[in-house]
């Protein structure tokens, strides 16, 4: 299957599904996928993007070998929305490698802070939550990180709040817990 001839026809959900099931069946056909991902063809990108999302979190060995080309990437000020809302979405559901860790927390923390779409704050809320659970030191960062969004009043949508105050309670528990574990 030519997978970029397969994104230029029609945009269905069964098109899709029948790309992610040959990808999932083909596994060297993935690096087909992302090279497309990866490209500057931004209408590539966007058809792609929904694909690569669905079959990193059904099959998350498969990103391993392009960690450094995405965080490249999303170091771009030019780099679309498309790309990082899939990528965070995809980060808040598998085991990141650990040598990315810390890369992926301050760019996570970059755009939970800035002025960032609402989907990709949300994701890089979880994010940033998971991976401060394996670096405890983190917690008290994110804990103000999430405080100064969520009392930017008015300025929030129900989602930003929503998945905010869920972070802000796990993360005031888990502070009260290593507080109290340490004494």
């Amino acid at each position: 299957m030519n997978i970029r001839t397969e994104l230029c026809k029609e945009q269905s959900t069964s098109q899709r599904l029948r790309i992610v099931d040959f990808i999932l069946e083909n596994n060297a056909e993935f690096a087909q996928l992302m090279t497309i991902f990866l490209s500057e063809n931004l209408r590539l990108q966007q058809r792609s993007a929904w694909i690569v999302g669905r079959i990193c979190i059904k099959n998350p060995e498969l990103l391993k070998p392009f960690y450094r080309p995405i965080l490249n990437r999303l170091q771009l000020p030019e780099t679309s929305d498309t790309f990082k809302r899939n990528v965070v979405r995809v980060w808040q559901e598998v085991d990141l490698p650990e040598q990315f860790f810390g890369e992926i927390y301050d760019l996570c923390l970059r755009f939970l802070s800035g002025k960032e779409a609402i989907a990709i704050k949300a994701f890089s809320m979880t994010v940033c939550y998971n991976i401060s659970q394996n670096f405890p030191e983190l917690k008290p960062e994110l804990l103000a990180a999430l405080e100064d969004v969520l009392m930017k009043d008015g300025q929030n949508s129900k989602g930003i709040l929503s998945r905010g105050n869920k972070t802000l309670k796990m993360l005031k528990k888990d502070l009260n817990m290593l507080y109290f574990t340490t004494k």
